[in-house]
C-alpha cells in the first residue's frame, strides 16, 4: 500500500480550511453615521449695521476631528472617540459654519460673515474651542474664548463662555442634539456681550 504524502496531506487539510472559511459570511458592518449641528441664539438688535468677521476656529487634539469625542473620565480628564459616527465636515468648518448662520440669523442689523464672504470688516474675531464633546448619560459640554478686535486692531472684547446641556437619552442622537443646545448657549452670551461693544 502506498504513502500518502505527509506534505500533500498538510497542503489538503489548509485548503479545505481556506475553503470553508471562505464559504463562511463576514459579520455585517454597519454603516458609519454622519451629523449636522444646528445652534439658534435669540434674536437680537446690535444697535448698528456693523459687518463682523470671523477670522479662525482653533480646536486641537481629538476635538479638531470629525469622530464625535465622549468625556470618559474627569480626574483627569479623558477623550474617547466614538467610532462610526462623524461630523459631515471637520469640526472647526462644522463650528465656523454653525457660528456664522445662527449669528446672521439672529441678528437685526449687525452682518455676519467669514473671509470668503467679507473683507475689511468693521470688526473681526476669533473662536479658541477648549471643550466640544459630551459624557454618556451624563452631558453635552461645550465651552470657548472668544477674542473681537475692532479695525484697528485693538481688542475690545476677550470673554470665556461655556454651556451644558443634558442628554435626553443614552445616545447618540441625543448627545448631538445636546451638544446643539450648549453651543447655542455658549453662543448666546458671545452674541449679547458683542451688542454691548459695538
Amino acid at each position: 500500500m502506498r504513502k500518502f504524502p505527509l506534505n500533500l496531506l498538510n497542503l489538503c487539510l489548509v485548503a479545505a480550511l481556506f475553503a470553508v472559511g471562505a464559504c463562511s459570511s463576514k459579520p455585517k458592518r454597519d454603516a458609519d453615521s454622519h451629523y449636522d449641528i444646528s445652534v439658534a441664539t435669540p434674536a437680537i438688535s446690535y444697535g448698528s449695521e456693523a459687518t463682523i468677521m470671523l477670522r479662525r476656529v482653533d480646536i486641537r487634539g481629538l476635538q479638531s476631528g470629525r469622530t464625535l469625542i465622549q468625556i470618559v473620565a474627569t480626574d483627569p480628564i479623558k477623550f474617547e472617540e466614538l467610532r462610526g459616527h462623524f461630523w459631515h465636515v471637520s469640526t472647526p468648518t462644522l463650528i465656523e459654519r454653525a457660528i456664522t448662520d445662527a449669528l446672521n440669523a439672529s441678528s437685526q442689523d449687525a452682518v455676519f460673515g467669514d473671509s470668503n464672504s467679507m473683507q475689511d470688516a468693521d470688526y473681526t474675531y476669533s473662536v479658541d474651542i477648549r471643550q466640544f464633546a459630551y459624557e454618556p448619560a451624563g452631558s453635552a459640554k461645550v465651552a470657548f474664548n472668544a477674542v473681537v478686535r475692532n479695525k484697528a486692531g485693538k481688542i475690545v472684547l476677550a470673554g470665556e463662555y461655556q454651556a451644558a446641556s443634558p442628554l435626553g437619552a443614552n445616545d447618540v442622537p441625543s448627545a448631538v442634539k445636546a451638544l446643539s443646545t450648549a453651543f447655542s448657549n455658549a453662543l448666546s452670551g458671545l452674541s449679547a456681550d458683542l451688542a454691548n461693544i459695538i
